[in-house]
């Protein structure tokens, strides 16, 4: 927020902000497996749903964009809010709950988001902040494109 106001945000800061975060809930995850192992026990279908979608996102971006998306949608924003009640509950509590299953299922609905923003933009884009965004980039580029090859009368 703050270098976007500054005017500094700049793309290989956004994606450094994609990298960080990625880095810190791995780590977040990482504790939680290592104090609470059970919790893997019940909840890893949707963990494992989660770590292959973004695996998945990866390969998808590296191999169309040639590096990572850095869309920071609003599903992402929902989801890092849905992460820090499921992580908080799962740390007060010990154990995952209402919040913790949320954020799974947010994950999981923000990574389907962000995949299949990666198949519609047309180039590699940043801050892009919903799947209809994509849609309607995707829509204004193709009509550029028309517009460059039509010949005008």
């Amino acid at each position: 927020m703050i270098a976007r106001r500054l005017g500094v945000a700049t793309e290989r800061l956004r994606r450094a902000d994609s990298h960080v975060d990625t880095l810190f809930y791995v780590f977040v995850i990482l504790l939680a497996a290592v104090r609470f192992p059970e919790l893997f026990k019940d909840y890893w279908p949707g963990m494992a749903a989660i770590a292959l979608l973004e695996v998945t996102r990866f390969v998808v971006d590296h191999r169309k964009f040639k590096k990572q998306a850095a869309y920071h949608m609003w599903s992402a924003k929902l989801w890092g809010l849905a992460l820090l009640l499921g992580f908080s509950e799962l740390f007060l509590t010990g154990q995952g709950g209402l919040f913790f299953t949320a954020a799974i299922v947010t994950g999981i609905v923000t990574d389907l988001e962000g995949l299949a923003a990666s198949f519609v933009l047309p180039e590699w884009r940043h801050d892009v902040p919903s799947l209809f965004h994509a849609f309607a980039i995707r829509r204004s580029t193709t009509s550029e494109r028309m517009t460059e090859v039509l010949p005008s009368e």
